[in-house]
């Protein structure tokens, strides 16, 4: 209850867009990266040219190239 004895009322709306994602259907680990400012950028520039949107989501798919992961 809320301080002034009102219960409180807990949205079901959307999740906020942003955060953390989801890697849907399997677990994930956080794992973080320091990368200088060129690597970052060239990563980014190649991100753009295949659609990626998310700094995330470029790390995911460069580690999966490397590492022959589907």
């Amino acid at each position: 209850m809320g301080r002034n004895g009102a219960a409180h009322e807990f949205s079901c709306a959307a999740p906020r867009a942003w955060g953390r994602g989801v890697v849907v259907g399997r677990g994930g680990v956080a794992v973080t990266v320091r990368l200088d400012e060129r690597t970052l950028r060239a990563l980014m520039e190649r991100a753009a040219l295949e659609g990626i949107g998310s700094r995330s989501d470029a790390i995911r798919a460069a580690v999966r190239e490397w590492t022959h992961v589907a």
